[in-house]
Formats: C-alpha cells, sequence, structure tokens
C-alpha cells in the first residue's frame, strides 16, 4: 500500500487542552458504516476498514489524519541520524544529523490545535515498548534540573531550502553499544524541540530512549506517534513532530522525564553560533510552554573575580549574566575532570606527541584519555639585549619531547611588551589550531593554559562584564598592546570556532596558576638567551641547558643508534631548516603592496612562519623514518644473535609504521599545496640579489624534498593526493 498511509484507531485520547474527545468513541463506526452516498469526502475518497490490523486506511487524495503538512524534517534516511559525532565538543558538526531541511512552516506560537482530525488518538493496548532502555537514564545520579538546562543550546541548521532553528539537549548513551540508529562508540544523542512551534523530535526521543531498538520497534512507535491528533508531519514520510504536553507523556514511557522537562525550561538558552555561514541574524528560541512556567535560576552564581564559579557540565563557568562563557574552560566545572588528581589531569600521546586531557568516564567510573582534545602552554617573555633594547617573544609549548613547540618574535614595529608577547602567542595557537586541524581530523577541542587573568577577563568576558577593578586593570593591560592586533586575532578566533575556515574546533582558554607556566617561560627565555649567545641556565643557577643537542641525551637518553629523541630531534630540524630559511625571501604580491609597510611586515612574518612549518613537517618526517629504520635494523640483528623476540614487538613496529607512514604523506601533501599555492612569493634570498654560485634553489628544499620524504614514508609506493586529502580541510 505505498499509495496509502495507515493510522491506528482508539477512543479516548485526550486533547492537550484537558477536554475529552467527545466524538472519539464514534468515529470508528460512523467512517466504517458510513454508506458511499452519504460519505461527506466525495466518491474518490471512500474507507475501508482493515481487519487485519483495527486501522482505517485512506487513499493518498484524503485528507491526512494529522494537523496541517510541516514542512521540516525530524529524521533522515540515515542510520546515523540524530547520533552526536564524535567531536561531540565540536558540537557545529550537529547540521550534519539532520540531511534535508526545508523552510519550516511558520506557526504562531500558540497554534497547536490540528487543522483536521479524524481519529481518537493512538491504541495503547496495540503499542509494546522495547524491554531494553538506555540504562544510564534509568540510574538515580540523573544531572540537577539547573544543570541541565544550563548544557541546552541553540543551533540553526543551514539548508538550500531554507533554515531550522532549534533547541538541543544531549543525552549519554550506554557505552559499547550494538544500535541501529547510531555509530560504535557513540556516546551521545540529541533532544530536539523546534524554534517555530515548540514541537518536539519524537523520533529523537524514542532513540535516545532506546539505543538498542530495532528499526521495526521504531516504526511500530511511530504509528502509535502519529495517531496522536496534534502531531506534525515532517517533510519525509515518518518525520513527527510532538506538542510539549505529549513529549512528556512519551517521557514519562521513555524514562526522560528529566530532559525534556530541562528542555521545556524558559530560561534563555545560549546560542553556540549565529549561524552556519556567518549571518549576524540571530538564533530564534522556541516559544514559552507553558506561558506561565518560571525558568529555573542557575546553581549559586559565583561573582567571577573569585576561582570558582558555578559548575556545569562541560566546563563552561557562568558569567555575571548568567551565560556560559563558552571561551573559558576550568576542569572544576566539568563533571568528567573536577574529580581526577591534578597530576593525572594531563596526558601524552606519544603517537600524535601532544598533551591531552583525560577525564572520568560516568558509565564505567574509570580514568580514559580524551584523545579528540590537545593542551598547550602560552606565555610571553621580553629578553633584554645589550645596551637596554628590548625583544618580546610569544611562546607557545606543548611538551618537552616534541616538535610542536613554537617561539615566535615580535616585529620591531610592536610594543616590545610581555602582553604583546602573550598576545602573540595566542595568535599562533590559533595558527597551530588550523595545522592540527589538518594533522589531527580526530580533533575537537584546544585548551590554552595561561596565567594572565587579563586575557581571560578580555577575551572571555568582555569589559561590559567586567567589576570596575578588573576592567580598570584590563584596560592597562590593553594599553600595552596593539589593540587592533587584538581585534585581528578575537575575529580569527570566531572564525575557528563558528568553522566558517573549516571543519571547527572548540578553543579556550584555562586560567592556571604561574607555577604552571614557568616551564613555557624558562623554556622560551632560554632560546632567547641562546640565540644572544648566553647561557639562562648556568646565568641564574638552573644547571646545564637540557634542550642543547650536546647535552639532550643526558636528559632524555637516547635509542639503540645513538640519535637522540624527543626535543633534540626538534633541534636537529630548525638547524636543517634554518639555512633555507636564510636565503629565502618572500614577495608580497601588489594587494598587500598597497596596503602600507605594517601590512607588509605581518605578511612576510606570516608567510614565513607557514613556510617554516612546511619545511619542519618534511624534516622531522624524514629524520622519523631515518630513526625508525634504524631501529627496526637494530632490533633486527639483536634478534638474528640472541635467537629471542618479544611476541609484542612486531605488531608494535608495524603501528608505529603505520602512524609515521600516514602523518608524514600528509606532511608531503601539506608542502606541496603550500608551495602550488605561492608559486610567486617565495624566492631565493641570493638570486633575488642578482647572485649565482651558492644561491640554493628553493625548489632543492621544497618540491624536491618533498617528494623525497613521501617517497620515504611510503617506501616505494606511489602517492595518492586524494587519499591523504580525504582527512584534511584545507584553508
Amino acid at each position: 500500500m505505498d499509495d496509502e498511509q495507515i493510522f491506528r484507531i482508539s477512543p479516548g485520547h485526550s486533547l492537550p487542552d484537558g477536554g475529552a474527545c467527545a466524538k472519539g468513541d464514534l468515529w470508528l463506526q460512523n467512517l466504517a458504516l458510513r454508506s458511499k452516498d452519504n460519505c461527506p469526502f466525495g466518491d474518490d475518497r471512500v474507507n475501508n476498514v482493515d481487519n487485519d490490523s483495527s486501522a482505517i486506511a485512506l487513499s493518498s487524495s484524503a485528507p491526512t489524519l494529522l494537523s496541517q503538512h510541516d514542512d521540516s524534517e525530524c529524521i533522515s534516511d540515515s542510520d546515523e541520524s540524530f547520533a552526536a559525532p564524535p567531536q561531540l565538543r565540536d558540537p557545529y558538526n550537529f547540521h550534519n544529523l539532520l540531511h534535508s531541511f526545508d523552510a519550516p512552516r511558520e506557526d504562531t506560537a500558540d497554534d497547536y490545535g490540528p487543522s483536521f482530525c479524524q481519529t481518537d488518538g493512538p491504541s495503547d493496548t496495540m503499542r509494546q515498548l522495547p524491554s531494553k532502555g538506555n540504562s544510564i537514564l534509568r540510574r538515580a545520579e540523573v544531572p540537577s534540573r539547573a544543570d541541565l538546562v544550563a548544557r541546552r543550546r541553540l543551533r540553526r541548521i543551514q539548508r538550500d531550502a531554507g533554515t531550522l532553528d532549534l533547541a538541543s539537549l544531549e543525552v549519554p548513551l550506554p557505552r559499547g553499544i550494538v544500535s541501529a540508529f547510531f555509530r560504535p562508540n557513540q556516546t551521545s544523542c540529541f533532544l530536539m524541540r523546534r524554534s517555530s512551534d515548540g514541537f518536539l523530535s519524537a523520533a529523537a526521543m524514542f532513540m535516545a530512549a532506546f539505543p538498542k531498538a530495532t528499526k521495526r520497534e521504531l516504526a511500530r512507535e511511530q504509528d502509535y506517534v502519529s495517531a496522536i491528533p496534534t502531531t506534525r508531519l515532517g517533510h519525509r514520510p515518518g518525520n513527527f513532530w510532538v506538542h510539549p504536553e505529549i513529549a512528556l507523556d512519551l517521557a514519562d514511557d521513555y524514562c526522560l522525564r528529566p530532559y525534556v522537562d530541562a528542555l521545556l525550561d524558559p530560561a534563555e538558552i545560549p546560542a553556540l553560533t549565529t549561524s552556519f555561514n556567518g549571518d549576524s541574524q540571530p538564533v530564534a528560541a522556541p516559544p514559552r510552554y507553558p506561558p506561565t512556567a518560571v525558568a529555573t535560576q542557575p546553581e549559586s552564581p559565583v561573582p567571577v573575580d573569585h576561582a570558582a564559579i558555578q559548575m556545569i557540565g562541560d566546563g563552561s563557568p557562568i558569567g555575571p549574566d548568567g551565560k556560559p562563557l563558552t571561551r573559558l574552560f576550568d576542569h572544576q566545572m566539568s563533571l568528567k575532570h573536577r574529580g581526577v588528581c591534578g597530576h593525572l589531569l594531563i596526558g601524552y600521546n606519544h603517537t600524535e606527541q601532544l598533551c591531552y586531557l583525560q577525564g572520568i568516564n560516568p558509565n564505567t567510573g574509570m580514568l580514559e584519555a580524551d584523545l579528540g582534545s590537545v593542551v598547550v602552554t602560552i606565555e610571553g617573555v621580553v629578553y633584554e639585549k645589550e645596551g637596554g633594547e628590548r625583544q618580546g617573544a610569544g611562546v607557545v609549548f606543548c611538551h618537552n619531547k616534541q616538535p610542536w613547540s613554537r617561539l615566535t618574535y615580535l616585529d620591531s614595529t610592536c610594543p616590545q611588551t610581555k602582553e604583546q608577547a602573550l598576545l602573540e602567542a595566542l595568535s599562533q595557537v590559533l595558527t597551530l589550531t588550523k595545522l592540527l586541524r589538518v594533522a589531527m581530523p580526530h580533533m575537537r577541542e584546544i585548551r590554552i593554559m595561561t596565567s594572565s587573568a587579563a586575557l581571560c577577563h578580555l577575551f572571555c568576558l568582555g569589559m561590559d562584564q567586567l567589576s570596575a577593578k578588573n576592567a580598570a586593570a584590563a584596560e592597562e593591560w590593553l594599553g600595552k598592546t596593539d589593540k587592533s592586533f587584538w581585534k585581528e586575532v578575537d575575529a580569527r578566533w570566531q572564525d575557528i570556532t563558528d568553522g566558517r575556515t573549516g571543519r571547527p574546533v572548540d578553543v579556550r582558554l584555562w586560567y592556571v596558576s604561574d607555577d604552571t607556566v614557568e616551564e613555557a617561560a624558562e623554556t622560551a627565555i632560554a632560546e632567547m638567551y641562546r640565540f644572544g649567545g648566553r647561557d639562562w641556565y648556568e646565568e641564574h643557577g638552573k644547571g646545564r641547558d637540557p634542550l642543547k643537542v650536546g647535552n639532550l641525551h643526558r636528559a632524555l637518553g637516547s635509542n639503540t643508534n645513538g640519535r637522540n629523541r624527543g626535543t633534540n630531534r626538534a633541534a636537529a630540524a630548525e638547524n636543517a631548516i634554518r639555512p633555507t630559511l636564510d636565503q629565502t625571501r618572500f614577495i608580497p604580491p601588489e594587494s598587500i603592496v598597497d596596503q602600507g609597510p605594517e601590512a607588509i611586515s605581518k605578511w612576510e612574518i606570516e608567510m614565513k612562519m607557514k613556510y617554516k612549518q612546511a619545511l619542519l613537517y618534511l624534516s622531522v618526517a624524514a629524520e622519523g623514518i631515518q630513526d625508525l629504520d634504524s631501529t627496526k635494523r637494530t632490533a633486527s640483528r639483536t634478534r638474528g644473535r640472541t635467537r629471542e623476540q618479544d611476541p609484542t614487538e612486531g605488531h608494535t613496529g608495524e603501528s608505529a609504521e603505520s602512524a609515521l607512514e600516514h602523518a608524514y604523506q600528509i606532511a608531503g601533501v601539506y608542502c606541496h599545496r603550500f608551495l602550488a599555492e605561492n608559486p610567486a612569493a617565495i624566492q631565493s634570498h641570493a638570486a633575488g640579489h642578482g647572485q649565482e654560485g651558492d644561491a640554493m634553489d628553493v625548489d632543492v628544499g621544497g618540491e624536491d624534498l618533498a617528494q623525497a620524504v613521501v617517497e620515504m614514508a611510503m617506501m616505494g609506493k606511489e602517492l595518492d593526493e586524494e587519499e591523504a586529502e580525504a582527512y584534511m580541510d584545507w584553508e
């Protein structure tokens, strides 16, 4: 019956206004027994009783049993509908959960009544819910009402046919479930409420409550929901949105009542983004239900001047205006991280060579690594040269055993202050975020540790929310920086979190103590001393510099063939690319030249940094491959002598080799793309002065080197750029 719609019949259903359906008992008899001549629908709309299913079958031309057709959608044909993606804290991918929304029908806020109805409601006697539900929802430790209310977010789904504004609330899923709706290892999903009419997605509720249900069980429940007179049909068959009161009834059946109550709470809901495409129009909120409802107040807010601010689930503090501070992170306000000891909060990923957060899994109570997170430290330092000249630099410190850390000297046109250096460090983190977003497709969030309260106040609160004392301190701090650069950093940050320049990443500052950033500051100032021919560690009684190549093997140890690991590899990479950088100059385009000297200077610094990073990728790649090959050869000779082998050694070696090959393939493609996009911008320094002989051909340090590394990485295999680019989103 592809051209027909079947709807269940049962008497005695209550309408949302509480009144009984007086005609309900008569409809079944009247529609079934009424003669063709007396049928108000005419000759082509005859109703037939389906005795097997106790349902009425209507021809496709008959009016729908539901209310007026709605152009919005509830669910797609995909098995992954309403599944929270792996980068959940990267929430701007939420639009992928729905596949094709048309422009929603403009309903009035109180227009809940059906335009036409022929049934008195669903049959509870024929309804059978799945036996296995979401075990997390049946536990006693449900988050508080205020906590759930604070977790809600407004979202806008952008589609070719229009947009859909809605409110969403995350619901956890049991670990390791096998589901017809969600991907393996899915950890959460969403409840959704449309802003146009306030109706809730029935399918999203069912999937959250019964993640182990079959598609047949979902279809059977949809039959039940579709027979409710106030249910609204989405754009596709089977997509149903229900009135808030019906949603509350379903929530009682599904054990979802706390979550649905929170989603209906009239308290203000923060928006994740105004629009996916950058539109400045605010995201609309759903109508208040019921009209007399009172908003839930946040739990014991504390003034922002103090270290402890209100606790909510994702680590976002609550500002003075009652809204979450989405640019600030505090582990004491995160349900996953507040119970973790300080020395266990941050771990080190040896594969990615980056630090990550560790948290408590609420389902198992075990400490788990969050490999989708990255933790870095920023600091600004100032070095006094001979004669009293000052030189500022910003440091991005990731870990003392990996090559991602970077030190950026301030341009001579910038204020040589610690504040400006710290701002430069923050700018470098945003640049690093774009690079990591390419190299790490699973990365969804970056936490930036800083001991600067003024930096957190300015970027996370804004001057309008600061107390008089903090506002004065922030204004003084801002006066020591280039204010135009501050606005530029703020705009770049917003672009990254909103997803305007690629896959969105959740970037937040993390206010920590001075002791936490001390290592980053010492590393940076020691490097500046070394550049000036001095040894900061010896001058300040800190002992020998562990970052020097000659002493690194004493601090970190060496591998089987005497090559130093960790920072030694980074130092070797810096030394390897320095001749290329020294003999390369960057030619700005006319559009930059027309903007004046300041624009030219900034452009040159940015280009040099990008080119340096491209070469670093390749240099570290070559060093890593050689190191791995030497280790394998040494291990092979050792096994030949002793005839003993660790049973796990082969698997570990193959995994490391596979990871290296993948990373270095991306490095090669990155350098290829950078050089292809800037063919006229990079020239040999000697060639620019008309010299010959010793001038370095940029191709030798660029494309040829890239190809050599790729060939080494693939061990004779041909580079498949399409496969490599599948993991990237180039800027």
